[in-house]
């Protein structure tokens, strides 16, 4: 359990995905995370992710699924923010860590090899 301080970071990580190819062009996917950065620059990922689709090939989009997933995702940022400023914990074994922040300590301390190698082994393909 660890306890926030001014030195660490709460933010929204955006990765796109591919999702699929459809007669209008690919779609491509927007997954949305919480992500905790500690002091040291290690990283760790909320277990709640936000998904929203849409499609890149034309002027079609549909912003609505994107502006809703993305104020899912912060909602959840703010909540969790807040319970945090009223004193709760968070408990880093419901969260996955990730690379650690370019350059940062946890980073030149090489643990991000160790992260990945794990998510290797976990990988079924």
């Amino acid at each position: 359990m660890i306890t926030l301080d001014p030195s660490m970071k709460l933010f929204i990580q955006a990765d796109l995905v591919p999702a699929a190819n459809t007669v209008d062009g690919p779609k491509t996917g927007e997954v949305l995370s919480i992500v905790l950065e500690l002091a040291d620059g290690a990283r760790y990922v909320h277990p709640t992710t936000f998904v929203a689709f849409e499609v890149i090939c034309d002027e079609r989009t549909d912003y609505e699924t994107v502006v809703v997933a993305r104020n899912e995702a912060m909602n959840e940022a703010e909540a969790l923010m807040a319970d945090i400023a009223n004193g709760q914990t968070i408990d880093l074994d419901h969260w996955t860590a990730m690379q650690p922040a370019y350059g940062s300590q946890a980073y030149d301390a090489g643990r991000w090899e160790q992260i990945n190698l794990a998510a290797e082994m976990r990988d079924p393909f």
